[in-house]
């Protein structure tokens, strides 16, 4: 387990299904519009209700699926899943980069109550994502990490950029929606490797 800021990351498990839906809110409806934006919503209907189920799906495909929440005094503070993904899932994207492993950072989410910190928890959210990604991939020097953001997802793409990530294809708008998913990629070394 890590401790940063006020929560403790680890591993979600089944228990954890009425903490995860009774304190997990990270879609805000802005002024003036009747609901959340659709991203936002998405992500959160996902790590309340299907984060659990689609970890396990992906860690009997061999694909090695994990769900990790932030928790906190008031609940779940922050939500992640990765999975490592199959060549076929990537090799447009990334061409051959030989045997280092390609893991996604599927979902993630910063509760509302968070959102004043000047992307200081999302940050850390995405450092619990990459130490957990260098325990699953212990045999491997470098690891490259896919971040997505919705096309419209301005704080998201400002936390790749922030953390690394290089933008490798652009999201676009309906009607193509299977590419609103912008593509950003970071290696990611393993810090006792040496170096050349």
């Amino acid at each position: 387990m890590t401790q940063t800021f006020e929560h403790t990351w680890r591993q979600a498990r089944k228990l954890d299904r009425h903490l995860i839906q009774s304190t997990f809110e990270c879609a805000a409806v802005r002024s003036g519009q009747k609901s959340a934006p659709a991203w936002e919503s998405e992500v959160q209907r996902f790590l309340r209700h299907d984060a659990l189920t689609a970890a396990r799906t992906k860690r009997n495909q061999g694909q090695d699926g994990r769900f990790l929440i932030g928790v906190d005094t008031q609940g779940v503070a922050a939500a992640l899943t990765h999975y490592r993904m199959l060549p076929t899932d990537f090799e447009e994207e990334l061409g051959n980069i030989g045997n280092q492993p390609v893991r996604e950072i599927s979902f993630l989410g910063i509760h509302l109550r968070h959102r004043r910190s000047g992307g200081a928890v999302a940050d850390d959210a995405l450092d619990a994502a990459f130490y957990d990604i260098l325990d699953r991939e212990p045999d491997a020097n470098t690891i490259y990490v896919i971040g997505r953001a919705d096309y419209r997802n301005n704080g998201s793409m400002r936390m790749l950029t922030r953390n690394g990530f290089t933008k490798i294809k652009d999201g676009v708008p309906p009607p193509h929606e299977n590419t609103r998913l912008s593509w950003w990629v970071r290696p990611l070394a393993r810090p006792d490797a040496a170096t050349p």
